[in-house]
């Protein structure tokens, strides 16, 4: 296990080069979401501005913070997995390479998730409570995203 204060500057930088990766793919995709895929690019993004949620939590203490971390990772994951699921049932060959990079990205987010446990999360005052706020809050945007 890390020391407290490598923690924050590991997540940091995996963060940092998930967001640089999905920026750097964004504009690969968004020119062949129609053409190669026939599907079309999201008209929104987040780009991953969480920090007031992760700023709010982490004033309730690193457990919270870990705790959040948890819960968002676990949202993401998930709809990435229904994003994967969909994708294979309609045509894993037309679609190998998005499949490949929402696998990464998948994969990339429950590491981070997994930090998040192996930090104690779940030792977090009223954990399943805030979790469970957490991802209501993810799965709205979620939501929203797939309809703008």
């Amino acid at each position: 296990m890390m020391t407290d204060e490598i923690l924050p500057k590991r997540c940091y930088n995996s963060k940092s080069t998930t967001i640089m990766t999905w920026k750097n793919t964004r504009a690969k995709l968004n020119s062949i979401y129609i053409y190669t895929w026939d599907v079309s690019p999201p008209k929104c993004s987040c780009d991953f501005d969480i920090l007031p949620l992760g700023a709010g939590t982490a004033l309730l203490g690193k457990k919270a913070a870990m705790a959040c971390t948890v819960a968002v990772e676990e949202s993401i994951a998930s709809h990435y997995n229904n994003q994967i699921r969909v994708l294979v049932e309609e045509d894993p060959e037309k679609y190998k390479e998005l499949l490949q990079i929402i696998k990464k990205f998948r994969d990339e987010e429950m590491q981070h998730h997994d930090t998040g446990l192996d930090y104690d999360a779940e030792l977090t005052p009223g954990y399943s409570i805030l979790k469970n706020a957490i991802q209501v809050g993810c799965k709205a945007a979620i939501f929203l995203s797939e309809r703008i």
